[in-house]
């Protein structure tokens, strides 16, 4: 990965969020709503679990297992996950 996890801003993380779900529905990016819940695109607990490994590499955190229960949209994601990891890297996140 070129860019570092201290730069990952909130858009950025929302970015690579939205592109991976959508590469595991298998639709364009610009179909993916961020105020849809997780289980409206038919996200099963395997996914969730996938989906929670990706994370963890893609930020070099842990999260839940839960997490995508905890926070059931993108945006509501990216927001926790922001004020639990990117936000303590630097004034980019918020």
């Amino acid at each position: 990965m070129s860019e570092s996890r201290a730069e990952t801003t909130a858009e950025d993380l929302a970015r690579w969020l939205t592109q991976q779900m959508a590469a595991h529905l298998q639709r364009d990016p610009g179909e993916i709503d961020p105020d849809t819940l997780f289980a409206d695109y038919g996200l099963d607990s395997v996914y969730a679990l996938t989906f929670c490994a990706d994370i963890e590499d893609h930020l070099g955190v842990t999260v839940s297992d839960t997490v995508l229960w905890d926070h059931p949209t993108i945006r509501d994601l990216v927001g926790h996950l922001t004020a639990t990891t990117v936000g303590t890297q630097g004034p980019a996140a918020r």
